[in-house]
């Protein structure tokens, strides 16, 4: 007896295994279309048929069986378009929440501007600006209508610049911006605070129909989107579908006419979902400080995210811009890209986007190096070692903390390299890592010396924040503050003022991130386009 239920246990454990691999086979040949649809089903009854008789000698595994082959799974339709969006999150552009669905929401809706992977401003429902002073003047283009055939006016542009300008999304870039005045149906006066030549790339909000915002609602899902007049119109149902808007700014005829929208609850799950083919198309801006690698054709991104170390100006040691600028010439930025960021970031020596129009042309590197930052303390005073091996100037020792989100692996491995950096001058740095929520307390109490940040710039790569505004903890620099306003008001070159702002240094550059894009292998075009819109070139997609 104890022999046969030994067979039994073998031949069972046989089954389960060869079960296994033949699903997977089955899943894969399907995915690469090597096998006919009749030889999937016959291979399906016979791992159905494996089962059952592998299951059929104990009644305590039935729990564990499982269905060899999804019934839909020989149907699965490998043309069809599908976009990954939170079904929990709204595609109301100015309430969205969730990176899906304001990816998705840039489908929908057009501004008076886009913005192009130079961040330069490319006109869309806008025909054309002027700037004088602090006057931006916009030209409405005629003729262009939203997707209920209603022709857009500059009533419609004012009341979405007030939305934009009370949203998450939109309200950073639209800061400076004071007032718009409607001079007619067709023109507006956007009146600014303070001077800005760069402005007009910012005018990349939402452009939606008056009234059609929804004010009043419970949650974010019963939100429904605002008219808009973008390449794609949303339809809600069952299954959630974008359809062409072939009137959008006069004509739009894209290879794909219509989009399945697929909830993904989980956005750390995007690449996992890509593979098993529920969606066919996703981005990871790599915000978690992981990167994981997609079974798809992929492409890395530029991002307009910029990664710093922030210095506590209220340290009597770090309130010497010297001070500072010692400790950026001794910072190794290509092994924090290299290493830190395990090469998917560009390095920055400048607070502006490597890519951005007015600097790309720009070379802004300078001599680094240990003996150069040591040749600075020592003609600041700190030209002292103690016997801790502390470097000092008799009074202060240069010793500091440094805080950072523990979660984030790449941010934690740059403050690793930036204490072994600074140790070299003899200047001593103890690492406190913290969670997030932790971490934005102590930033907030300005319980730090230094602290690695990142920041999502603006279209107009405003460094304003930093001087007046939510990043300006233990940031002392009037001069760095006021050489900024001169820029922006086209007062001074910007060569000058990286020259000024070195001088300074109220922060570190470090790097301005990438993030990954990937689409599934028989979909053309997807990994085209670029970080500001990843669905940028999306009228070029096609199956081959």
């Amino acid at each position: 007896m104890i022999l046969l239920e030994v067979i039994w246990v073998i031949y069972y454990n046989m089954m389960k295994w060869c079960f296994t691999i033949l699903k997977k086979f089955v899943g894969d040949m399907m995915k690469r279309k090597r096998i006919t649809r009749l030889t999937c089903a016959l291979v399906a009854v016979f791992i159905c048929l494996s089962s059952f008789s592998a299951c059929g000698g104990s009644g305590d595994d039935t729990t564990e069986t499982e269905t060899a082959v999804d019934p839909g799974a020989v149907e699965i339709n490998y043309n069809e378009l599908k976009l990954p969006y939170s079904k929990a999150d709204t595609l109301d552009p100015f309430k969205a929440k969730s990176a899906m669905n304001r990816q998705i929401a840039a489908l929908m809706y057009d501004g008076l501007f886009s913005v192009d992977k130079k961040y330069e401003p490319v006109p869309q429902i806008a025909e054309k600006y002027t700037l004088d002073g602090t006057e931006l003047t916009v030209t409405l283009s005629k003729g262009i209508v939203f997707t209920d055939g209603a022709y857009i006016t500059s009533d419609d542009v004012a009341y979405s610049f007030e939305r934009a300008k009370k949203s998450d999304a939109y309200g950073g870039r639209l800061s400076n911006f004071e007032k718009v005045i409607r001079a007619d149906g067709e023109t507006l006066v956007f009146t600014l605070y303070k001077n800005d030549v760069y402005a007009a790339s910012c005018l990349d909000f939402p452009v939606v129909k008056y009234g059609t915002v929804q004010t009043e609602y419970k949650t974010l899902p019963e939100i429904k989107p605002p008219v808009g007049s973008g390449r794609y119109v949303f339809t809600d149902g069952p299954v959630p579908t974008l359809t062409v808007n072939n009137s959008r700014l006069g004509s739009f005829w894209p290879v794909i006419s219509s989009i399945h929208l697929v909830n993904v609850s989980d956005s750390s799950a995007l690449f996992y979902s890509l593979e098993i083919g529920n969606i066919s198309f996703a981005f990871d801006d790599l915000s978690g400080g992981k990167y994981t690698r997609a079974n798809a054709e992929s492409a890395e991104y530029n991002m307009n995210n910029m990664v710093y170390l922030g210095f506590n100006a209220e340290n009597a040691s770090l309130g010497s811009p010297t001070v500072r600028r010692a400790i950026e010439l001794a910072i190794d930025r290509l092994e924090i890209i290299e290493t830190g960021f395990q090469g998917h970031a560009t390095v920055s020596y400048s607070p502006f986007n490597p890519d951005w129009y007015a600097s790309s042309d720009k070379d802004f590197t300078f001599n680094y190096g240990v003996k150069n930052a040591i040749a600075l303390l020592e003609a600041a005073g700190y030209d002292k070692i103690n016997t801790y091996k502390i470097r000092n100037d008799g009074s202060k020792s240069l010793t500091f903390k440094l805080i950072v989100n523990k979660d984030n692996e790449f941010k934690l491995v740059t403050a690793k390299l930036i204490a072994g950096c600074l140790a070299k001058l003899n200047i001593h740095v103890s690492i406190s890592a913290l969670s997030p929520e932790d971490f934005l307390q102590a930033y907030d109490a300005l319980d730090f010396d230094m602290y690695i940040g990142e920041v999502n710039m603006t279209p107009n790569m405003s460094i304003l924040p930093f001087f007046k505004g939510s990043l300006s903890k233990g940031v002392y620099s009037d001069a760095a503050e006021e050489a900024y306003r001169s820029f922006a008001a086209g007062e001074l070159s910007i060569t000058d003022y990286a020259d000024a702002f070195r001088e300074e240094t109220p922060f570190m550059p470090l790097c301005f991130r990438k993030g990954v894009v990937a689409g599934m292998r028989k979909l053309v075009g997807a990994t085209e386009a670029w970080a500001g819109d990843i669905y940028g070139n999306i009228e070029e997609w096609s199956f081959e």
